[in-house]
Formats: structure tokens, sequence, C-alpha cells
């Protein structure tokens, strides 16, 4: 895990937790299905970031949903068995 947090009394901590492959070569399903996460990831991304311009700040309750219905898209979110993240910002 990575952290961070701002530098102000009440600031909750963010994180990012990165994974790694320790073999000498990622096998096909594998690699595949971290293709998707990686799709994923960046659709979320964009998610909050089309919200911000729309001077709207996310609930992470609405990141999750879309990013939940990102998954069933793929026919993946059956292997979803977390959350996507915390609340956002300072206001929890």
């Amino acid at each position: 895990d990575i952290w961070a947090r701002l530098n102000k009394e009440y600031a909750p901590f963010a994180d990012i937790t990165w994974v790694a492959y320790s073999g000498k070569k990622i096998p096909k399903e594998i690699g595949k299905i971290f293709s998707r996460v990686i799709e994923a990831r960046d659709f979320t991304i964009n998610f909050i970031k089309k919200s911000l311009k729309n001077k709207k700040f996310p609930k992470t309750s609405e990141v999750e949903v879309a990013t939940r219905n990102y998954f069933k898209k793929l026919n993946l979110d059956k292997y979803f068995l977390h959350r996507t993240g915390h609340s956002l910002g300072l206001h929890i």
C-alpha cells in the first residue's frame, strides 16, 4: 500500500494498493483479467473526473455503483468481492 494525507487536523488517509506477479510468465487468464481491472480503474477515475468537471463531488456510493456496473457489463461482477474504496474528502 501507498498512502498520503492532507496536512489538516481531521484529514483522512488516502491509499492505493498495488499488485505484482512473481513468476516467469503471467498466465494468459490472469493477464486478461488484470487488463479488465486496469480498464475498470481507468473508467472509475474518469467517472470521478467527469463528476468534478460538472462541479459535483461524487459520493462514495455513486463511485461504487458505477464501478460495479462496469464489472457487470464484463460479466465479472461475481468476482468483485470487496468495496472499491472508502469515503472521499474531509467530510466523512
